[in-house]
C-alpha cells in the first residue's frame, strides 16, 4: 500500500483538485464510493484505519446518498478533503482521526438540515446556526445528562470550516454572527487535574513503582511456570488457575505503599499489573507532558543520555510527535526526563519483556487484546497490540479507585488520558510565565501560540493565577533586594547606591510597602535560579520585548553581563556549581578548544559574581 504524505505540497492546494488528488488520502478505495477508508497517518491507524461511512440514514426510509442529495453529498466530501489538507486552526494536514471526528459532526449537521427542510449550506444564516447549536446542546449522555460545551464546541467547529472553505465550494453561506462562537466565559477547555488529586496520584503512583515490580515480577513468574507445567499435564484451565492461585498465596507477595495490598490469586497479580502500568503512564504524561498518543508509541530503548550544548548531560525520551502531523509515522521530538518518568519506563521495559519477545517487536505497550490472567501466562494465546486510548482511560478510573484518590465536593475526580499534559503545562505555566517557549518546545507544539492559547493564555482562571504569582513573587523579591546588603550583578550596584535607607521598628511593614509601590509602577521582577531581572527594554541584554525578557535568550552567562540583571548570597551555590562543572569538563582529556574556551569563560563570570558578593559580606561582618 503506498503511504499518503499529506505534508507534500499538490497542485490542489492552491489549483483546486484533480480526481487524482481527490484519491489519493483514501486507501483501497475510491471518492464514488459509499464507504471511505481514509490513508492510515500515523502508526495506531495503521491496524485500526478510519472509516467513513456516507450511506447513513437521514429519514426514516432514505439515505444521504440517494439521488435527490448528490449536489449536498458531493461538496459535503469535497469538505472532508479540504478540512483534511489544511486545518483551520494552524493551516497543516490533519490526521485521519480528525478528519473522522469532523465526519461525525457534519453528519449531525446533514441529518438536522434535512430534517428541517434545509436543502444546502448556503442557506445557513446566524438563526438557523442558533437552532443547530440549540438542537445539538440538548443531546444526552448515557446517564442522562446533556453533553458537556466543550462537546458543543466541537460540534459547531463544522460551521468555521464551512466559513474557511466557502470559496472552493462555491456556497454563500452567510457569517453566523455569534451563533457559531463562544465568548472567553463559555469557552470550555480540556480539564487539568486539581492540585487535590494530583498531588496524591503522582506520590502514590511513585510509591507503586518503587515497590511494587519486585514483587510483581516474582509474581509473574510463579503464576507462568506453574500454569506451563499444569498444561502440560493437561489439566483443565480452570483447575490449573486454582492450583496457580494456591502457589501465588503460599508466596506471601505484598506490597504496603501505597496501600496494603496482597497477592492471593491469579487475579489479584493481574490487577497489580494493571496498577503498575496506570502508574507508569501517569508519570510520564504528568512529568513530561507527552500527548497519549505519543507514550503509547515509545520503544524500549527510547530513553538516552544527551548533552546540552554546554557540556552537560541530561536525560530525555526520543520518540515521535503525532498531533497534527500527517507524515506517516510522525516526526522524532525528545521530552526532558526526570528520574521519576526513567524509573517509570524503566519498570515498562520488565513488564513488557515476555510479550516484546513473543511478538518480536520493541514497544513497551503491547498488551493482550484480551484483558484477564491468562496475558501473563508463559505464552500469551490471545492477540498482542498497543494499548488503545479507550483501554487507558478505563484503567485510570480503576486505578483512581484502588489509590482511594480524595473526592473533590464530595463526588469522585474522573481521570482523562489528556489530564496530565495540561496538568503539566499548568504547572510549568504557573512557575514561570516566561517557561512558555521552553514548554512549547517540550509539548512539541509548531508554534508558541498554541502554546499560549490551548494551555494558559485563554485559560482565565489560569491567567488571573499567573499574573497574581508574578506580582506576589515579585513583591517578595522586591522586599529582599531592598534589606539585603549583598547583593551582586550591575543592577544589584544600582539598587544599593539608590534604594532608601530603612530603619525603626517599621522597618519590615515600610520595606513591604516600598515593594508594592515599585510593582504597582510597573517594575516586575523576572525570578529565576540564578538571580532577579529588574527589566527594562534599553538596557536588555537578551533582547526582550516591551513585555519582558526574551525566553529564548534569556540565560546565565547573558543575564550576568546584563545591567537589568542582580544576585544575592541566596543565588551564590548556583554559580559555584556552575565552576564545579566547568572545572570538571576542563579535566577532560582532548576536549575542543572551543569547549574550553567557553568553560574557562563560565569559571571567570561566575568567580566574579561570587566574588563581589563575598567582598560586600566581609566589609559588612567588619562595620559589625
Amino acid at each position: 500500500m503506498q503511504k499518503y504524505n499529506p505534508l507534500k505540497p499538490t497542485d490542489s492546494q492552491s489549483q483546486g483538485d484533480s480526481q487524482e488528488d481527490r484519491n489519493t488520502f483514501l486507501s483501497n478505495c475510491k471518492w464514488e464510493d459509499d464507504v471511505w477508508t481514509l490513508s492510515p497517518t500515523n502508526a495506531v491507524e495503521e491496524t485500526k484505519p478510519c472509516k467513513l461511512n456516507w450511506a447513513f440514514r437521514v429519514s426514516k426510509d432514505e439515505l444521504f446518498t440517494a439521488t435527490k442529495h448528490q449536489g449536498l453529498l458531493e461538496k459535503s466530501k469535497k469538505l472532508l478533503y479540504l478540512a483534511q489538507t489544511r486545518s483551520i486552526l494552524n493551516g497543516m494536514p490533519q490526521k485521519s482521526k480528525s478528519v473522522s471526528q469532523l465526519f461525525d459532526y457534519l453528519r449531525a449537521l446533514l441529518i438536522w438540515m434535512l430534517e428541517n427542510d434545509i436543502p444546502s449550506f448556503d442557506f445557513l444564516d446566524d438563526q438557523l446556526v442558533l437552532k443547530f447549536r440549540s438542537y445539538i446542546s440538548k443531546r444526552t449522555i448515557n446517564n442522562g445528562r446533556n453533553i458537556k460545551q466543550i462537546t458543543v464546541q466541537k460540534y459547531l467547529s463544522i460551521i468555521s470550516y464551512l466559513l474557511n472553505f466557502k470559496t472552493e465550494l462555491d456556497i454563500k453561506i452567510s457569517p453566523p454572527q455569534s451563533a457559531a462562537y463562544f465568548t472567553s466565559m463559555e469557552r470550555e477547555f480540556w480539564p487539568y487535574t486539581p492540585n487535590e488529586i494530583a498531588l496524591p496520584l503522582i506520590e502514590r503512583s511513585k510509591l507503586l513503582i518503587k515497590s511494587a515490580p519486585a514483587v510483581t515480577l516474582a509474581g509473574l513468574k510463579i503464576y507462568s511456570d506453574e500454569m506451563l507445567i499444569e498444561q502440560k499435564s493437561g489439566t483443565p484451565r480452570k483447575q490449573a488457575l486454582s492450583k496457580a492461585s494456591k502457589k501465588l498465596s503460599a508466596a506471601n507477595l505484598h506490597i504496603q505503599q501505597p496501600r496494603a495490598f496482597r497477592i492471593r490469586s491469579a487475579k489479584d497479580l493481574s490487577k497489580l499489573i494493571n496498577s503498575l502500568y496506570t502508574a507508569c503512564f501517569v508519570l510520564i504524561s504528568y512529568l513530561t507532558g507527552a500527548r497519549v498518543s505519543e507514550i503509547l508509541t515509545l520503544k524500549d530503548n527510547c530513553l538516552r543520555r544527551v548533552s546540552n550544548g554546554d557540556g552537560l548531560e541530561l536525560t530525555v525520551i526520543a520518540g515521535r510527535i503525532f498531533k497534527q502531523e500527517a507524515e506517516y509515522y510522525g516526526r522524532p521530538h525528545e521530552w526532558v526526563a526526570p528520574p521519576l518518568t526513567q524509573k517509570a519506563i524503566e519498570v515498562l521495559i520488565l513488564l513488557s519483556e515476555k510479550h516484546r519477545l513473543q511478538t518480536a517487536r520493541n514497544d513497551l505497550w503491547l498488551r493482550s487484546k484480551n484483558i484477564g490472567s491468562a496475558e501473563w501466562e508463559h505464552t500469551c494465546r490471545t492477540p498482542i497490540e498497543i494499548s488503545t486510548r479507550d483501554r487507558l482511560r478505563g484503567a485510570l478510573l480503576s486505578y483512581s479507585d484502588w489509590l482511594d484518590l480524595p473526592k473533590i465536593n464530595g463526588r469522585k475526580w474522573r481521570l482523562s488520558t489528556h489530564q496530565g499534559r495540561k496538568t503539566f503545562a499548568r504547572f510549568a505555566a504557573l512557575r514561570d510565565r516566561s517557561s512558555l517557549f521552553a514548554l512549547s518546545q517540550q509539548l512539541g507544539h509548531r508554534e508558541r501560540a498554541i502554546t499560549d492559547f490551548s494551555y494558559s493564555g485563554q485559560d482565565y482562571d489560569l491567567s488571573s493565577e499567573i499574573d497574581s504569582i508574578i506580582v506576589e513573587q515579585s513583591i517578595t523579591a522586591w522586599e529582599h533586594l531592598l534589606e539585603t546588603p549583598l547583593l551582586g550583578g550591575r543592577a544589584g550596584d544600582e539598587i544599593i547606591a539608590k534604594r532608601p535607607s530603612f530603619q525603626g521598628a517599621s522597618m519590615k511593614q515600610e520595606i513591604t510597602t516600598y515593594a508594592r509601590i515599585l510593582v504597582d509602577a510597573g517594575l516586575t521582577l523576572g525570578v529565576c535560579d540564578w538571580g532577579y531581572c529588574i527589566y527594562r527594554k534599553e538596557f536588555s541584554s537578551c533582547k526582550g520585548s516591551n513585555f519582558g525578557p526574551s525566553p529564548l535568550r534569556r540565560e546565565p552567562s547573558t543575564c550576568a553581563s546584563c545591567k537589568n540583571f542582580a544576585l544575592t548570597k541566596e543565588h551564590t551555590p548556583y554559580w559555584e556549581y556552575q565552576i564545579i562543572k566547568s572545572l570538571e569538563i576542563l579535566e577532560q582529556p582532548d576536549i575542543p578548544l572551543q569547549t574550553a574556551r567557553l568553560a574557562r569563560a563560565r569559571i571567570e563570570e561566575a568567580s566574579e559574581l561570587i566574588q563581589k558578593i563575598k567582598i560586600t559580606d566581609d566589609m559588612d561582618q567588619e562595620d559589625d
